[in-house]
């Protein structure tokens, strides 16, 4: 995904939670502007020498790749995007009106991934705490039950 898709995609309140290949990107922008999906990516790959059963098929993979949860990787490019948007702001630069809500875009994206992660993080221990405990006690004490703490 390039830092241009990512920017087009956050001015239409779409932010991947995953980083995408350029034609993933390509189906999600044409979906959040209103054109057929895989216009533009069959388009670009036509004029750079792919048969139209080759685009067709690489479009369709792509597509598939989509509906397919994948194993969370952060948008790496979305990152990048934020730090270009933050560095001009804060570099004196005014922000057009699409610049400033994209960045908002990216940010409130951003936040919500790292409550996503800390959610994980705290569900993933809440799972194995009650065999934590159950280890400690057994290494405490092994072949006798678990001495209770009474104050």
């Amino acid at each position: 995904m390039t830092e241009a898709q990512v920017a087009t995609l956050a001015r239409h309140g779409v932010v991947p939670e995953r980083d995408l290949t350029w034609v993933q990107a390509s189906l999600l922008i044409d979906g959040a502007i209103g054109a057929p999906r895989g216009r533009q990516a069959t388009a670009w790959l036509r004029q750079h020498g792919a048969s139209p059963d080759e685009a067709a098929s690489i479009v369709e993979r792509a597509e598939k790749d989509l509906r397919t949860p994948a194993q969370r990787r952060p948008a790496d490019a979305v990152d990048v995007r934020l730090e270009v948007l933050d560095a001009a702001a804060s570099g004196g630069r005014r922000l057009s009106g699409g610049e400033a809500m994209e960045r908002e875009a990216l940010r409130h994206w951003q936040a919500s991934a790292a409550r996503a992660r800390l959610r994980q993080r705290r569900q993933a221990w809440a799972q194995r705490a009650p065999e934590l405990d159950a280890a400690a006690a057994h290494r405490a004490a092994p072949g006798r039950p678990a001495r209770r703490l009474t104050r």
